[in-house]
């Protein structure tokens, strides 16, 4: 047992209390609250002149509770009670606390109102200070201040490490889910003079970025408006227009070299996740590629080089040392004219290159298509972005194109009900829902279709969702929005009902089957679907999610939404529920690689069981406090 009452800070004093028959509710002194201050009134009667707890509420051992010193500017004293009282409890019965870890244990709580929040959030932390402010620059440089302190506190930082106004928050180890996090301290930060959702800052990818938007949403400054479903399609159909400068003219048709005596190649985008595993097949496997320029973007906190090292070191798939003299990192960016080099780098690499592949992408699902001209939208780095790639390769010499697309902009089958592996129809947008991921990649397909036609010899690679690794098993990205999703069922410990196809491919087979068909000879320049021919089905996670230790999930029945998927169904889900399960068959990748397609492809859900596992072994289970059993 543990306690505090008024008069009584632990529970020998408490029984002290009632032997003696004494009242331990007094007036509050003086020291605690003035009255002119914090007394509350009823009509006219002060309620709060008696009753408190003696305890000090300013000693709290942040470092024993685990508990950042950033943090307890927004604990509540009445939460740091609890701890203590808590951990006196276990104490008095003799537990030891790292011992339930993971049991059936549980600490029940109430209390009548959280006044603290309220003291906090009327203005919000920044409140005053922001409304004092003169001018919006002055404004962001509050909301940044604040903005830093969420993300110390959130990644765990010390107070002294610096944070620079446009790192990306990718680069300082933010994912998904810590943006959540994140998103609402900042709503703690701001108060209730503004509802700050997910959708309003998921285009923000630095500080500098993220306090300009607040300050936009606190001045009710409107964003971009969503587009009519006819506005959206105008905006796709001028998108997807192929720049007239992309064209190959009679002086560098004759440059293009045989594609197996490529030596020089130029990759974006190469810290994503299928970066490394190309760059691995190309060292190991194509020894006629004599150079590799790994374009990335400018960072204020770290070089390319280190950025790239970094990037190495963490997958582990490959030496470093093999690495040295071979590799040469660019700073630029894709979405940028010249993709973000000066004139004089430019000439000099676009002369050298003999193969360009495009890995740069943005796969921000909630993120609607939009004319914005945000530098890290799907707009600008996906269909601006393979625009001046295409241009790159038309420039000086004529190269060769790798271009990395989705399967999910893909919406029609072919008369056998197997994906088609055509270049799509940009009329399919209208089947689509606004999403700028997926409709970029659409434009892409179509983008990349005028090049091959103009003579640029292009080849397009529509993949899964990327994940695992056939060779050492699980390969965790808190960024795909299928782990996130999944991570998220076991955690509340429900899912949805609905039969769901799920498609997932190894990262190491998306890079190896697809570099073979780029370097074949005899392929032509098309689009081919790298993606696993044996599908799951997510109806069948609980099963799962059970095999790794996690709770029963409960299944809910939503029949909206049942209606509306029935009334007007994806080309691919009424063959899936009638039980076809190769309607993600490749053709054309069992006609040119057949000795390893589908052979060496694991289904789906073994994939995903490998990534769990490897999840629940490194502790992202404990992080994000799913719960489960060894």
């Amino acid at each position: 047992m543990a306690c505090r009452y008024p008069g009584a800070n632990n529970i020998d004093e408490f029984w002290s209390l009632l032997e003696n028959g004494i009242d331990g509710i007094v007036r509050v002194p003086e020291w605690r609250w003035t009255k002119d201050s914090a007394f509350i009134m009823m009509d006219g009667v002060r309620q709060t002149e008696a009753g408190f707890l003696s305890c000090p509420l300013d000693m709290f051992d942040a470092k024993f509770f685990n508990t950042n010193q950033a943090d307890l500017r927004y604990l509540d004293p009445q939460q740091r009670i609890a701890l203590k009282v808590v951990w006196e409890a276990l104490e008095d019965a003799c537990i030891d606390p790292s011992t339930l870890k993971n049991t059936i244990t549980g600490v029940f709580g109430g209390w009548w109102r959280n006044d603290f929040k309220e003291i906090l959030q009327p203005g919000g932390i920044a409140g005053a200070k922001y409304d004092s402010a003169i001018g919006i620059e002055a404004r962001e440089n509050i909301l940044r201040k604040y903005v830093k302190q969420i993300i110390r506190v959130t990644l765990q930082m010390n107070e002294n490490e610096q944070i620079d106004d446009h790192a990306n928050f990718q680069d300082l180890g933010m994912d998904s889910l810590m943006m959540v996090e994140m998103k609402n301290g900042l709503q703690s930060s701001v108060g209730k003079r503004v509802k700050i959702s997910i959708n309003s800052v998921k285009d923000c990818k630095t500080v500098a970025e993220l306090s300009a938007r607040l300050v936009d949403l606190i001045s009710g400054n409107e964003s971009i408006p969503n587009l009519t479903r006819s506005e959206l399609k105008e905006l796709v159909i001028q998108d997807a227009q192929l720049p007239d400068t992309i064209q190959v003219g009679y002086d560098i048709v004759s440059t293009l070299c045989p594609i197996n005596d490529i030596s020089t190649v130029l990759i974006t985008g190469v810290t994503g996740t299928l970066g490394p595993y190309i760059l691995r097949e190309l060292r190991y496997k194509y020894p006629y590629i004599k150079k590799v320029y790994c374009l990335l973007r400018p960072n204020s906190l770290l070089s390319t080089d280190d950025r790239f090292r970094r990037c190495m070191q963490a997958k582990n798939i490959l030496s470093i040392e093999d690495l040295e003299g071979w590799v040469e990192t660019i700073t630029g960016d894709v979405g940028k004219e010249l993709i973000g080099m000066n004139s004089t780098t430019y000439s000099k690499i676009s002369s050298e290159v003999d193969a360009v592949l495009n890995l740069a992408v943005n796969v921000t699902l909630p993120e609607r298509y939009s004319n914005t001209k945000n530098p890290h939208s799907s707009r600008i780095i996906n269909v601006q972005g393979f625009k001046n790639i295409l241009e790159f390769a038309v420039a000086n010499k004529l190269k060769y194109v790798y271009q990395v697309s989705s399967i999910g902009a893909e919406q029609e089958l072919g008369e056998d009900e197997i994906y088609k592996e055509t270049w799509p129809n940009l009329e399919q947008v209208d089947q689509f829902p606004n999403s700028a991921y997926i409709i970029s990649k659409l434009i892409c397909d179509n983008l990349a279709e005028q090049a091959v036609s103009r003579g640029v010899p292009c080849k397009v690679f529509r993949m899964p969702n990327i994940c695992g690794d056939s060779q050492i098993g699980g390969n965790i990205s808190l960024e795909n929005f299928l782990m996130t999703r999944f991570l998220a069922y076991m955690h509340l410990g429900y899912m949805i009902a609905e039969k769901v196809p799920i498609c997932m491919m190894p990262v190491d087979l998306c890079a190896e089957y697809s570099l073979r068909l780029f370097f074949m000879e005899d392929t032509p320049y098309e689009m081919y679907n790298v993606i696993n021919p044996d599908l799951g089905d997510e109806r069948e996670f609980d099963e799962l999610a059970k095999d790794l230790g996690s709770r029963s999930m409960q299944i809910l029945e939503y029949e909206d939404d049942r209606r509306r998927i029935l009334e007007e169904p994806p080309a691919f889900y009424m063959p899936f529920l009638q039980g076809k399960k190769d309607i993600t068959w490749s053709k054309k990748l069992a006609h040119f690689i057949p000795d390893i397609y589908p052979s060496m492809i694991i289904p789906s859900w073994d994939i995903l069981r490998r990534d769990l596992t490897l999840a629940k072994k490194s502790g992202v289970f404990d992080k994000y406090r799913i719960k489960y059993t060894d």
